[in-house]
């Protein structure tokens, strides 16, 4: 099963038809026409239809292959940042709350890439690094391109008070809050990288 996110809607793709299904999601069986998941990707970017939708086919290696071959795959990788008090380490970009991140670079791995990120936007220079946190996927569009983007997180550790924002890419703040603080962010975050903080914190 995979969870991609598009603004603030998410497109489950599943091998099986959900248990149950409230009025926000609409339910659909893929028929192995790759075009006629492009309504679905339509409605999603520019936020309309239900919040949900839940596309399945038997052979989950069918559906996952023809979704993906309709976009250019990104890949990035990033850090859930915790301090001494169990605090996470957060930035604050164009209005939004998130996670520091980003693109991967020619040759790097994905740890190496979470890490050199996670000092660039943030401003840490002694970090811990620890295994993997979890995955996101989303969908965003540039110059009438479509692109699915990969993110990896890992689990980081520091103790910093003195915290630099990396203004070239438009981080306006760094502050350490409590993961509760985040899962209750609502519209002020990523419903993507909110999801899995909750999974990651089990809130």
């Amino acid at each position: 099963m995979y969870k991609i996110y598009c603004n603030d809607h998410q497109l489950v793709l599943a091998s099986h038809p959900p248990e149950s299904a409230d009025d926000w999601t609409l339910v659909t069986r893929y028929h192995g026409k790759p075009k006629s998941m492009f309504p679905i990707l339509d409605a999603m970017e520019k936020r309309s239809g239900q919040e949900q939708v839940w596309l399945y086919h038997e052979d989950m290696s069918v559906l996952w292959h023809d979704f993906k071959h309709l976009f250019t795959l990104v890949e990035a990788a990033g850090g859930i940042v915790l301090n001494p008090l169990g605090e996470i380490l957060v930035i604050y970009r164009r209005g939004y709350l998130d996670l520091p991140k980003g693109k991967l670079e020619t040759g790097e791995s994905f740890p190496e890439a979470a890490e050199r990120e996670v000092k660039e936007e943030t401003g840490l220079r002694d970090l811990k690094c620890g295994g993997p946190a979890g995955e996101t996927w989303h969908l965003f569009k540039e110059k009438k391109r479509r692109f699915l983007k990969y993110t990896a997180w890992f689990w980081m550790e520091a103790d910093q008070a003195e915290l630099i924002p990396q203004a070239e890419e438009g981080i306006e703040d760094v502050r350490w809050i409590r993961p509760e603080t985040y899962a209750n962010s609502g519209n002020s975050t990523f419903r993507n990288i909110r999801d899995m903080m909750n999974v990651a914190f089990e809130l």
